[in-house]
């Protein structure tokens, strides 16, 4: 829940979606302050939101996308190939 007497900080750079949240924001009695860049906010040095990820979550992310992609397309491409990069995939996945 958020506290009537705090201000929110919006971080966006799609104006209609900002000039909406404002709106509502206002309408539910908030102050809303706008930033347009997140290096604008006063708490970004210490934000984990707005900190890179570390590598390691990187590659899991990464190894997750291209296992789902190769699942996703088995069927397209019957590949003794990429069903085998999968499975070496997977199994990298499962020792990080």
């Amino acid at each position: 829940m958020i506290d009537v007497h705090t201000s929110v900080q919006l971080i966006s750079a799609d104006p209609q979606l900002t000039a909406k949240a404002r709106e509502v924001l206002c309408q539910a009695g908030l102050s809303c302050k706008l930033l347009h860049d997140p290096r604008d906010c006063q708490h970004a040095p210490a934000c984990r939101w707005l900190q890179p990820l570390p590598a390691e979550v990187q590659l899991r992310l990464i190894l997750d996308e291209a296992i789902s992609t190769l699942e996703k397309t088995r069927h397209a491409f019957k590949s003794r190939d990429l069903a085998d990069l999968r499975k070496r995939l997977q199994q990298c996945l499962e020792i990080l």
